[in-house]
């Protein structure tokens, strides 16, 4: 027997709204913006936001911690694999896309 639709909708409410590391935030909101607007399939969004996100930011070992926020990853402009998969997460999440 299938799942029910009730605990379907929690299940995908796990990787539509805010989690303790990939939360909205309007500098997250903003720098996700450019992607969503010059793109309207879903794919190319992705591909467009991944792209800046390794063009933008450095990859420097230990220059994060795991309480390092999203803000702080922002302004730095650095951090590790965590801080950029929580980046993209929270990114998708500000466009009400589910991500995890």
């Amino acid at each position: 027997r299938g799942a029910s639709r009730h605990s379907l909708d929690r299940l995908a409410s796990q990787f539509t709204f805010d989690s303790r590391y990939a939360y909205t935030i309007p500098e997250v909101h903003a720098y996700a913006s450019p992607s969503f607007a010059k793109h309207s399939r879903l794919q190319e969004v992705v591909m467009d936001l991944m792209h800046r996100i390794h063009d933008d930011f450095r990859y420097q070992a230990a220059s994060t911690t795991i309480d390092t926020s999203l803000l702080q990853l922002m302004q730095q402009k650095s951090g590790v694999c965590q801080d950029f998969a929580h980046l993209m997460i929270a990114a998708l999440r500000c466009y009400r896309v589910p991500a995890r």
